[in-house]
């Protein structure tokens, strides 16, 4: 009786969508390999609000209690105009309610959410950083991957989790201007200090 070989994956992205990915591939028996382009974790220092369908599927990973523990505290969301003056605010515990995740809610720091998934699989997957895919080919068998530096692999899949601009998607589908809409909005998240609003939990 001949043994099934192991399915391998390679995953692009070590962000928050490869590293969940990752744990789930590896509890369905395959081989998982993650690049990163960066040369280490990314160190995104700005809040996320992580909820409903996210929430339920890091439960299930057994992050429940540590989404808790690491969460920053939000009471009022605050809106002030150039001087400092509040023109508006909303209830935290409101705004969640509204939402209809009450109790499956954490406002807490990318990277956090970020190094508890790495955590979860170290030493279950191999990651390398500091490189990324320079083009894929289909073959009858799976995908031949030419890595940066021109080293050849072979996978039975290939999961792009490379974020907004994903070098994955550019390489199958081709660039994204193709497809990209531009719908007038921007967003930006970065630390201020000296405001004027100092109250503790406001945002």
């Amino acid at each position: 009786m001949t043994q099934e070989k192991t399915k391998q994956v390679l995953l692009s992205g070590a962000g928050i969508a490869g590293l969940t990915a990752a744990y789930w591939l590896v509890r369905q028996g395959w081989k998982v390999v993650v690049l990163e382009k960066a040369d280490a974790l990314r160190k995104g220092e700005f809040v996320i609000d992580f909820a409903g369908t996210g929430w339920d599927v890091a439960v299930k990973m057994g992050l429940g209690r540590a989404l808790k523990e690491r969460q920053t505290l939000i009471r009022n969301l605050c809106f002030q105009d150039g001087h400092g003056v509040t023109k508006a605010k909303v209830k935290m515990q409101d705004f969640v309610e509204t939402m209809g995740v009450d109790g499956k809610h954490s406002s807490l720091n990318r990277r956090d959410l970020q190094e508890l998934l790495y955590e979860l699989v170290q030493g279950e997957v191999e990651v390398r950083y500091s490189t990324s895919i320079q083009s894929l080919s289909e073959t009858g068998t799976g995908v031949e991957v030419v890595l940066e530096g021109g080293l050849k692999e072979h996978y039975d899949l290939v999961v792009g989790a490379d974020g907004l601009h994903s070098n994955v998607r550019g390489l199958v589908f081709g660039e994204e201007s193709q497809f990209a809409k531009y719908l007038g909005y921007h967003v930006s998240a970065f630390r201020v200090s000296g405001v004027a609003n100092n109250t503790p939990g406001a945002m």
